[in-house]
């Protein structure tokens, strides 16, 4: 008898309607599905240092190698948790924890790695990370070698001694009836560190499918390596060699090596994978360190997911009996009834309670996806229960202010017609939009509600500095079987998920790999919906993507890796989801999330915290729908009245939902996240992105260019006509508002061009470079403009053809015609020819581009006096570079030390 038919004549049975006054459900219902189901766990079962298919990050940030050596453990050890290093703020008199308050217990390693993987330079290590709940005991061990750490919500253990090349540390958090691990390898090198981690493009193979997949490593600060003795290497979970896959080359052929630009430190090796069963590959980097003697240094590993694709005839019988639970629900039927039967179903594994009384089911199916069936209760965010436990909730005072690194907003309300007056969606994002200083950009100038703010949004959530989101929450999952949850998720305990507004549409499930063009007038490449063209061939960086490469069915990795679950409200996401999609990471983010249970037990926060965010707010238990909307507002609409102190703490006061007595508001994290602070952000590309930055076409964070190294520091900005794949120029923008003590604007630019020498003096191929200044009223001040002909020298090129030219140098002196224009802060005057009035050398390049001849001048640093701006409104920083006459012959300029002062 299929499911409808069974659940047809549900009036005939005596079934009672379950009433409840938290977020859906029976006060003190659930019974059996109450207990907490941790038991000890590891979080890289295959000893790769990776919990998961998530933790493999496409575009992994610096933070993610940061290695500890005795004498430095205290300075590097603790930079990922500085800021927090304190004790929770308590809100109420509640039973004491070691860690944060939560129900149960969950665990996290940040440092040195937060991923799952770091490596070291010196023989020894100290961890630090998190702890939510309370524990009685917390250990480590690595080898035979272990020891006792302090429980406390910011943890560090004692300094761990590391064995040359792989070591895997496990710690351990424990209490009188459960316990969580987490676990981290850390490779040794003896005194060499990799860059950063290898970028794989694309991350996920499809079971049958031969893929091209894109390595690359930058390397451009190797001091000791030997870069051209880098080599790919396939290895097995435990890192062990398989196979040596060939040389990464910086060489700049895309047609063998796939490597973009020569000698930009990025090397690259192209290859063609298929995957005969489900399961991970496992690749790192090695490379030739010192002279005599020497060694081979090989890099952490990063992991490959091949997958089996979701049929949509699978994914439509998943939903059908999901659809068909929650109807019965709704109808009236008991959840130990529906539970029974979805147990009965030959397509479920297993099925289970939602924690604490929720009423809430959720199931494994036979072919390892999840799903989730919901009792609706109007007028609440996700299911009721018993009611948590009265525990303390607050946030963390730190030392010094914590500085958001993106000013863009995402605004996301998937459940605004269910909530209806009580959706705090749409006021939000009118409180961000209505500041002028700091001027945020809210996705889409408003709230994106219902479909609008499906899971595709919930992917790029990472690249923003403030993350709203106002939805349904539920912790589902605490008795699934130990080996899935260990093998899906860096916490194997329950999950909190929370609801995108995405439908599940099963018949849009991508059945055959499709190419695509990414471009600035297709930025989808094409693809069909519900896929995202992934860039193998072109730039894909965390802010700009641009060139050729396959459309991937992202529902479908998600539903695999078990970020994602069919639920008969649509998908749902669980903490992993987060961090598969982290890119470089949280820029220092505020995310908050308005639903029953996000800070049940810590494990979205966890999740968030780790990539990136600077602190994350959310709701212990049931939460009633209006006094969420009230503490939202009470956090962003009051924005715009803040005094000197704009920081987190400054606007949450953790308060009691009145509605039901155990759910606490909470914040995690950094209290002092300054989130008012309005100055111009990353103007020296330290962060290794364009974090804090909008651009389009070829523009891109760099930290080396041949030769050329940035004025200070380790990063610069590029933009070009077009580089490699890329045929679109660059623009990079910023907005921000001058201090009122700030009077000047610096920027230093280095001009390169194919175009030098031999097009001097031609009017038709003359590519310009401008940065200007743009204030709210559409002013434009120009901070530098120049061209190919200003740069170059009178007797290059056409140049030479010029009579008697009169040249105002850099210093603009005296030469007849010639003036200092205080309106551009340059010179000007009358010329009887095009070139030279910028003039100041050129000299080879050492990096090619397609042509060759490549030409540049030294740096140079323009000013601005920016004083009639400060203290007002905002202003954005616009740099460019335009193509003239021809997409043959390519300019970049590098930029570098841009900021007020």
């Amino acid at each position: 008898m299929t499911w409808a038919r069974r659940w047809g004549v549900a009036a005939t049975l005596a079934v009672a309607w379950l009433v409840g006054h938290g977020c859906g459900g029976d006060e003190g219902g659930g019974g059996d599905g109450d207990a907490l189901q941790e038991t000890e766990t590891s979080a890289v079962p295959d000893g790769t240092g990776e919990a998961s298919p998530a933790e493999v990050d496409d575009a992994t940030g610096g933070e993610e190698v940061d290695a500890v050596v005795p004498g430095d453990v205290t300075e590097e050890t603790d930079a990922a948790i500085a800021e927090t290093d304190a004790t929770p703020a308590e809100v109420d008199a509640g039973p004491s924890t070691t860690g944060y308050p939560a129900q149960g217990l969950v665990v996290r390693v940040l440092a040195p790695g937060a991923m799952g993987v770091a490596e070291a330079i010196g023989d020894a290590v100290v961890l630090s990370g998190i702890l939510f709940g309370d524990a009685r005991q917390m250990t480590w061990r690595s080898g035979a070698a272990s020891g006792v750490i302090t429980p406390a919500t910011y943890w560090r253990s004692e300094a761990i001694q590391l064995a040359p090349g792989d070591n895997r540390i496990e710690v351990t958090a424990s209490d009188e009836t459960r316990s969580v691990s987490d676990t981290i390898v850390v490779t040794y090198n003896p005194s060499f560190r990799f860059d950063e981690a290898l970028e794989v493009r694309p991350r996920f193979l499809w079971v049958g499918t031969p893929s091209e997949l894109v390595f690359a490593m930058k390397a451009s600060r190797f001091a000791t390596a030997d870069r051209e003795t880098m080599r790919l290497l396939r290895v097995d979970a435990d890192g062990a060699l398989i196979s040596d896959e060939g040389p990464l080359r910086d060489d700049g052929r895309v047609s063998t090596s796939g490597d973009e630009i020569e000698q930009d430190g990025v090397f690259t090796l192209t290859r063609e994978y298929a995957c005969p069963a489900p399961g991970p590959l496992f690749f790192r980097v090695s490379v030739k360190v010192g002279d005599a003697p020497s060694y081979t240094a090989v890099s952490s590993t990063v992991r490959v997911e091949c997958l089996e694709r979701v049929t949509s005839a699978s994914c439509s019988e998943h939903r059908a009996l999901i659809d068909a639970a929650g109807e019965a629900l709704e109808g009236g039927a008991t959840l130990a009834a529906v539970e029974a039967q979805l147990a009965a179903e030959p397509e479920v594994a297993e099925v289970g309670r939602a924690e604490d009384g929720g009423q809430a089911l959720w199931v494994r199916f036979e072919d390892g996806l999840l799903g989730a069936v919901v009792l609706d209760e109007p007028g609440l965010r996700g299911s009721a229960g018993a009611g948590a436990a009265r525990l303390a909730g607050g946030g963390a005072l730190g030392a010094t202010t914590v500085l958001l690194a993106s000013k863009r907003a995402l605004v996301l309300s998937p459940r605004a017609e269910s909530f209806g007056d009580s959706d705090e969606g749409e006021e939000v994002a009118a409180a961000l939009g209505a500041l002028e200083c700091p001027r945020y950009e809210v996705a889409e100038g408003r709230a994106l509600e219902d479909s609008e703010a499906g899971i595709d949004r919930f992917r790029g959530a990472a690249s923003f500095g403030i993350v709203a989101i106002a939805s349904e929450g539920e912790v589902l999952f605490g008795g699934l079987d130990v080996d899935e949850a260990r093998r899906r998720w860096r916490h194997a305990g329950p999950q909190e998920v929370i609801w995108t507004g995405s439908p599940v549409s099963c018949g849009e499930m991508l059945q055959t790999e499709i190419a695509c063009q990414v471009t600035s007038t297709s930025p989808g490449g094409g693809c069909p919906i519900g896929s995202t063209c992934v860039v193998t061939k072109g730039l894909a960086s965390d802010s700009v993507t641009t060139g050729q490469g396959i459309c991937l069915d992202e529902n479908q990795v998600d539903l695999r890796l078990g970020n994602a679950i069919i639920t008969n409200r649509g998908y749902a996401v669980t903490p992993s989801f987060f961090e598969t999609w982290r890119g470089r990471g949280f820029p220092a983010s505020l995310v908050h999330l308005g639903g029953c249970r996000t800070m049940w037990n810590g494990s979205l926060a966890a999740s968030l915290y780790a990539s990136g965010a600077s602190a994350v707010t959310g709701f212990s238990g049931a939460v009633d729908s209006a006094w969420a909307k009230e503490r939202a507002l009470e956090l962003f609409g009051r924005l715009g009245q803040a005094g000197a102190d704009g920081t987190v703490g400054a606007f949450f006061v953790g308060a009691e939902d009145p509605a039901n007595p155990g759910t606490f508001w909470r914040l995690f994290g950094a209290s002092n996240l300054d989130l008012l602070a309005a100055g111009l952000i990353n103007g020296d590309f330290e962060t290794g992105s364009l974090v804090g930055w909008r651009g389009s076409g070829d523009g891109r964070a760099v930290s080396q260019f041949g030769a050329v190294q940035p004025v200070r520091g380790k990063g610069m900005g590029l933009v070009s006509s077009g580089l490699g794949f890329s045929v679109e120029t660059g623009t990079l923008e910023q907005t921000f508002c001058v201090p009122e003590n700030r009077t000047e604007l610096t920027l230093s630019w280095k001009f390169m061009s194919e175009e030098f020498k031999e097009w001097c003096g031609n009017e038709k191929f003359q590519d310009r470079f401008r940065a200007e200044l743009i204030d709210g009223s559409g002013g434009v001040r120009k901070i530098v403009e120049v061209t190919v002909d200003d740069l170059c020298a009178y007797g290059d090129g056409t140049c030479a053809a010029c009579e008697a030219p009169q040249a105002c140098d850099a210093a603009c002196f005296a030469q007849d015609g010639c003036y200092w224009s205080e309106e551009i802060a340059m010179c000007e005057g009358q010329y009887n020819c095009q070139c030279g009035r910028e003039f100041v050398g050129l000299t080879s390049s050492s990096i090619a581009f397609d042509q060759g001849g490549v030409y540049e001048v030294m740096w140079r640093e323009s000013r601005l006096d920016v004083s009639e701006y400060a203290g007002r409104g905002p202003v954005t920083l616009r740099l460019s570079v335009e193509d003239s006459g021809d997409s043959l012959f390519d300019t970049a300029v590098l930029l570098d030390a841009i900021e007020v002062r």
